[in-house]
Formats: structure tokens, sequence, C-alpha cells
């Protein structure tokens, strides 16, 4: 199958949006003959982006934001890969921005993958845009899913939220595929792990936005691991820069920023994970979070905040937790503790690590979703 992949974000980087269209172009590169269309290698693009860019500005200056999601951009984008899609015949297109299907000119089945939608995220997180652009962005939403052949949703929550959303849209239309993690499988160093009340316990947080990602609730939850419950538990802290007094605890540690791209850095990165028996991840924003993946790779049982689609990859009681939002570090701490002592920790373990081989892996996200390609592809031919 010839896939035409309409992509911004670089195919070969392992950090661009969490490595996404990196795993998957690669994934999708396997078996089928796959071409990345870049719409920025355009002149269209370059041209139109700036004078959209102009746009951007006149807007902030009134104290409001607008985003990509419009039809200028959209059409100017088609105008931008509508040539590449004339020159070779595909079967399939693949992008990585639902927006970006609405003005293509051309009847092959379009598909994509997303973790969220436009109007959720407005609804979450309260984005400072005016009511004018919300509809405007809703509307041409609507159009780009009707377009799609397929939407493949990255967490249940997320396909729920697609209906909620656009009742009208067929079942078929949305389909979740679980999203996998960023590794390869002989890369990991996976060994069963041991737990108990009486021994190291070893977590592991990641995140480079650390008020977001929440690693003020994951240093008291160690505090009070530490102090209340008396374990001999340590903190291991990827990403952004931790206040000072996290740095000065002797129960903490803080490996830095970390580019996967650089191989001695994506070596020490999942260094960390093969040397923890935790995952302690009370994030604030999070749409699923494909770390999760990661952390099910090395087998490590997962704590987290119920956001979003978290729960398609924290399942309670079975790899972990996931938390109500309101939840305080004494409850993470208590939640874990709880755990340990009741003999639950190596079950999750055991559970996280077979996810990720049944399930959280993009093997399994490749041949589902190829197959379902290929069923349309017949169809259209």
């Amino acid at each position: 199958m010839k896939i035409a992949f309409i992509s911004f974000f670089d195919v070969h980087n392992r950090t661009a949006r969490s490595g996404v269209p990196y795993s998957i172009y690669k994934q999708f590169s396997k078996t089928e003959e796959v071409d990345w269309i870049n719409p920025v290698d355009s002149r269209i693009y370059k041209l139109g982006f700036g004078i959209y860019k102009c746009f951007q500005r006149i807007v902030n200056h009134f104290g409001y934001s607008v985003n990509n999601n419009t039809s200028y951009m959209s059409r100017i984008i088609a105008w931008s890969v509508n040539p590449a899609l004339k020159r070779k015949h595909y079967d399939a297109i693949f992008t990585m921005l639902h927006f970006e299907t609405v003005y293509l000119n051309t009847n092959i089945p379009c598909y994509t993958r997303t973790d969220t939608l436009f109007r959720s995220a407005t609804e979450i997180f309260g984005e400072s845009y005016p009511q004018w652009f919300i509809k405007h962005s809703y509307a041409l939403e609507k159009k780009a899913l009707n377009k799609l052949t397929c939407l493949f949703a990255a967490s249940q929550w997320m396909a729920d939220e697609a209906f909620r959303w656009f009742p009208e849209l067929p079942k078929k239309k949305v389909k979740f595929i679980e999203t996998g993690a960023n590794l390869d499988r002989e890369y990991i160093k996976y060994e069963e792990r041991e737990y108990g009340i009486d021994k190291p316990l070893r977590m592991l947080f990641a995140g480079y936005d650390v008020k977001k990602k929440g690693l003020d609730i994951a240093f008291e939850t160690m505090r009070i691991l530490r102090d209340k419950y008396h374990l001999l538990v340590s903190l291991t802290a990827i990403g952004g820069k931790p206040c000072d007094h996290m740095i000065i605890d002797k129960s903490f540690k803080y490996v830095g920023m970390l580019d996967k791209n650089i191989p001695n850095e994506f070596d020490l990165f999942y260094e960390e994970f093969a040397k923890a028996n935790l995952f302690l991840f009370p994030t604030r924003n999070e749409y699923h979070g494909i770390v999760n993946c990661e952390a099910a790779a090395y087998g490590l049982p997962i704590f987290s905040h119920d956001t979003c689609g978290v729960s398609s990859y924290v399942i309670n009681s079975v790899n972990g937790h996931v938390l109500p939002m309101e939840s305080s570090p004494e409850l993470f701490a208590e939640t874990i503790y709880i755990s340990l002592k009741n003999n639950l920790m190596k079950d999750y373990s055991e559970n996280s690590r077979k996810l990720y081989e049944e399930r959280f892996n993009w093997d399994v996200w490749g041949r589902r979703v190829l197959a379902e390609m290929r069923r349309n592809s017949e169809k259209n031919n």
C-alpha cells in the first residue's frame, strides 16, 4: 500500500510531538511504501503562514490568541500538498493533524490519529480564544471529521469526546486503538521487580513542564512516604528544573533535561526507567501520556491523576491507580503505601508489562490501523 504521510513534524525526530510522528512513520515504513509530505517545504505555505503570523500578532495585541485551526490555514495546507498528492497514486493519506484534510482535492481515503479535539481542549484547559474563533474552529473541525475515512482515537476518552461534540458521526468513523511506547522492543531492559514495605522504593517522575506534570505533588508524596510511613523511598526527576528545596533533599535526584535525539541522553533517559520500580505521574495536564506506555514497557506500576484519557493506560487496580484530580500528596502516598502493604505492587508491575506486550506497543497499533486502511482501500478500488 502506498501512503502519503502529511506532517509538519519531522518524522526523523524522536521528540517532535512526543515522538508520535516518528513512531507512526517508522511503523508504516516496515511494511508499506510511505512518502513524507511536509507542507512547510512549499513556498505557498511559507508565504501564507507569514501572512497568518501577522494576523496572529494583531489578535494577540488585544489579549487573545488564535492557533492554526482556521479555514485560511487549511486552504494554505491543501494548496501546498495537493501537487504532491497528484504526482503519484496513493492508496491512503495519513495526517498528523485532522484540520489538514479539509480542503484536500482528493477522493483518497484519509486518516489521522489524535489524542484530543480542539473543542475538548478549549473546554478543559480554558485557552484564551475569542468566541468567534471557537465557533469557527468547531465548524472547521466538523468538516475535517466528515472528510476523514477514520479517526484513530488515542484513548477511550478521546473517542467519547468525538461523539459528544459530533453525535451525528457514524460509529465506524472513530476507532480507539491504544498508542505504543516510543521504544524498540529489543532496547528495553526489562526484569521482574520485587516489592515490600521493607524494600527500597525507587520512584521516577518525567515531565518538562514540572508544574503541569505535578512534580510538586510527586515530591511531597515521596516526603510523606519517607517521613510518615518510614519507607526506603527515593524520587528521580527527568525534565524541567525543580525548586531548590527539592534539589537539596537527600532522597531526591534530578537528572535534567534530556534530548532523545542524542544517543547518550536517550540511553540515560531509559536507564532511569530500568532502575526505577514505580512511575509517579500526578499530571494536571495530559490527554493520555505516551510516557505511561513507556513506563509500562519497563513493568512499572503507575500512579497518576485521572485526567482525560490517562485511564486508558493506567487502569485502576490492574497496573496502578488513577486518582481524582483534586487528590492530595497524602492520598497518593496512602494509596502507594496500601498497595505495598497488601502485596499488590508486584501484580501491578507484571500487569504493566503484559499491557505493553499485548496492547501498548506500535506493532499492535500498526497491525490494527493498517488492517483498517487496507479494508477501506479495497472498497475504494
